[in-house]
């Protein structure tokens, strides 16, 4: 398990004033809870903190913030997940 940082080292090419715009203009409401704890990590609290705040799991959080600090902010939206195959076929 990565430890993912915190401070100014947690996504270091984007300044706290642009998470906060992001956070303004978001209207997808669990990208929002997700930005949000992206600028209480950027602020310096730690993850359990972060959780109780948000509400979340304290896995759920770490999951997120890991995945946006790899990968960017663009991993603020869910992606679509598959899903089961279908058992039937078209003509059925």
């Amino acid at each position: 398990m990565r430890v993912v940082p915190k401070g100014n080292d947690f996504l270091p090419s984007i300044e706290k004033a642009e998470l906060k715009k992001f956070y303004r203009e978001e209207k997808n409401s669990l990208a929002k809870i997700r930005l949000q704890a992206c600028l209480l990590r950027k602020e310096g609290d730690t993850l359990s903190s972060i959780a109780h705040k948000v509400e979340y799991p304290l896995t759920t959080v770490g999951d997120w913030l890991r995945r946006i600090h790899s990968f960017g902010l663009s991993k603020r939206y869910s992606e679509k997940q598959s899903g089961r195959p279908c058992r039937l076929s078209a003509t059925q």
